[in-house]
């Protein structure tokens, strides 16, 4: 199975030299997948891994999968309610919390090859 991981998160750029790097917020990385999950990609993660009070982290991992010759509903459906739901969400930018979010967001991805 062919994967990629999109992030705007430099230390899983630092982790996963493969990864994609996308700039911007969450909603890019969002974006991102969006547009090659209609090329035939689809979620091997979901877009909130982790739990709901982690939506304001400013970093944001995703896994997807090929899936060669579909297009696959169900990501396209869970990604778009993903980015509606986080049109609503301010991330927490402070500083001196970046190194906390950087770290769980790496921390998530890790666990989503695990078990």
């Amino acid at each position: 199975m062919e994967i990629i991981i999109l992030s705007n998160n430099p230390d899983v750029w630092k982790f996963y030299p493969d990864a994609v790097h996308v700039e911007g917020d969450p909603r890019d990385v969002m974006k991102k997948a969006r547009d090659l999950i209609h090329q035939g990609w689809g979620l091997f993660t979901h877009p909130f891994h982790g739990n709901m009070r982690l939506l304001k982290n400013p970093y944001r991992s995703l896994v997807l999968k090929y899936e060669e010759g579909v297009v696959n509903a169900d990501s396209i459906i869970c990604i778009e309610e993903s980015l509606y739901r986080l049109d609503s969400v301010n991330f927490d930018t402070s500083e001196g919390s970046r190194p906390d979010y950087r770290y769980i967001d790496l921390d998530l991805l890790q666990s989503s090859f695990s078990g």
